[in-house]
């Protein structure tokens, strides 16, 4: 799994992206006059693009109180609704798991402080003080990943590899992780006593939200296939249940529909109230060198030129792509996913057409 596509790029790089997205994307004229026609004229402006360009994709905003998905190309099976495909989140998987940790918090399982030698067993002496607040922030030293996604692996005997591999850097600094997502659900499991999934379900029902999950809620028939064909149980989890290479950190199931409301439902507060809220969207720890982004619970902070505050998150496998962002100055929330890796271009070119320097909000 390769995820966070743009985070810790370097100075260079960060400022082709910029280029890219207030000059539009390459390759894609910009319509005469679209920085002065209001936001839906934009939207089709976006959709027409990304047909043009042949990207098959599956795109939508929510903003206002109303939200809009659509598709391109010929990627959504007959008969399925744009925002009713379910899609691979891949490490967006990341943002959910981050509500979940924070919904166990506000019940009382545990606090953002508690160190892991009271949350699990076994747990050695360089990894005992490691807190919830470190895994969540990617803050804690583990590696990014200890093993292949599609190996068949349980809890115990992932976490047992957890904390058997080393650290490879110090608590407090930054080191994207998987396998620090995947102890997340672990700890969610064990104070919850009952699994990450149906701990999910529960979550979203009692916020009157649609379902995510992994095996129980994957309906090949109306899901995205990957380009050469393959369902997301083949292309993502090995071609069985997924492992806990995945678990709480990757390849969790979603609608696009129902991933906007999950997002304006948490930022509103109806799932954990407003205090965790603003300690998610806190730019907690730094992800490079420059302080260009910065890493809350779950998701990016980072401050766009022309577009003020962005939070967002990514992912990918190769097979499978998607990215959400909530632009903070235009209160407004996208997300695409895409077979293959075109979903990150795709966002890029929605920011460029959406939000061109001098549009109306």
């Amino acid at each position: 799994m390769f995820n966070r596509i743009w985070a810790g790029a370097s100075a260079l790089f960060a400022a082709a992206v910029v280029a890219t997205l207030f000059w539009g994307p390459r390759g894609v004229d910009m319509p005469e006059g679209l920085a002065d026609q209001p936001f839906e004229a934009r939207w089709s402006a976006a959709l027409a693009a990304l047909e043009e360009q042949g990207a098959g994709v599956v795109a939508g905003y929510a903003r206002e109180g109303a939200s809009v998905v659509a598709a391109t190309g010929d990627v959504v099976p007959e008969g399925v609704a744009a925002g009713d495909v379910q899609v691979d989140l891949n490490s967006i998987t990341k943002t959910v798991t981050a509500v979940l940790v924070l919904d166990a918090v506000e019940a009382g399982l545990f606090a953002l402080d508690t160190p892991l030698a009271d949350l699990l067993p076994d747990v050695p002496e360089d990894k005992a003080g490691i807190t919830v607040h470190q895994l969540l922030t990617h803050s804690a030293g583990f590696p990014e990943a200890i093993g292949d996604d599609d190996e068949v692996i349980g809890r115990s005997a992932y976490l047992a590899r957890a904390f058997e591999a080393g650290l490879e850097g110090p608590p407090g600094q930054y080191l994207y992780s998987n396998v620090g997502y995947g102890v997340l659900a672990a700890i969610v499991e064990t104070a919850g006593g009952e699994s990450y999934a149906d701990r999910l379900a529960a979550m979203l029902t009692e916020a009157g939200l649609p379902s995510m999950g992994y095996d129980g809620v994957l309906d090949t028939g109306r899901a995205l296939s990957a380009p050469g064909g393959d369902t997301i149980r083949a292309a993502s989890w090995g071609g069985g249940p997924p492992g806990w290479h995945l678990i709480g950190n990757g390849g969790l199931i979603a609608t696009p529909a129902g991933f906007l409301a999950f997002e304006e439902a948490f930022r509103g507060g109806r799932i954990v109230g407003d205090d965790l809220v603003q300690r998610a969207l806190s730019a907690h720890v730094a992800e490079d060198a420059e302080e260009s982004s910065f890493y809350g619970y779950g998701l990016v902070v980072e401050e766009v030129p022309e577009l003020g505050r962005v939070f967002w998150h990514d992912g990918g496998n190769g097979a499978f792509s998607a990215e959400w962002a909530y632009l903070e100055a235009h209160n407004t929330t996208l997300f695409v996913a895409a077979p293959g890796e075109e979903a990150f271009a795709a966002m890029e070119l929605l920011k460029s057409f959406l939000f061109p320097p001098a549009a109306p909000v």
